[in-house]
């Protein structure tokens, strides 16, 4: 810094007083967490039932109710068409190991019902659109 700015450089003592030190808190125990399932937890997944990977046996997995939803807008708002969806994924989705079962599932169930619902409105070539 040159001595033109020398004046504007504050000088900070080399200690900071007593006061100015941030105080500690007692340490305190955590809360016990309640056992069981936490009430908003059961409200943010949906459970459905579905074969597990190679179509052993059954097995429930867990969507979130986000996805849930987002599925059932494209399912025409029917349960049923969305579990349906998820059975036939489970049987056909092969299980990776950087994804849950329940991901797997649930993402092949989402393309399956996103493709369905765009057949629907598919522009036939014959048509104009406006």
């Amino acid at each position: 810094m040159t001595t033109r700015f020398a004046y504007r450089r504050s000088k900070a003592p080399a200690k900071t007083p007593a006061a100015a030190k941030p105080t500690r808190s007692p340490k305190t125990q955590a809360a016990a967490l309640p056992k069981g399932a936490m009430p908003a937890l059961s409200d943010a997944f949906k459970q459905l039932c579905v074969y597990e990977a190679g179509g052993a046996g059954r097995s429930t997995i867990l969507i979130p109710t986000g996805e849930c939803e987002h599925m059932l807008s494209f399912a025409g708002e029917s349960d049923e068409a969305v579990e349906s969806a998820c059975m036939a994924a489970s049987k056909i989705a092969v299980e990776e190991k950087e994804q849950t079962w329940g991901e797997i599932v649930s993402s092949f169930a989402m393309n399956s019902l996103m493709n369905s619902y765009a057949s629907r409105f598919k522009v036939k070539p014959w048509r104009k659109t406006k």
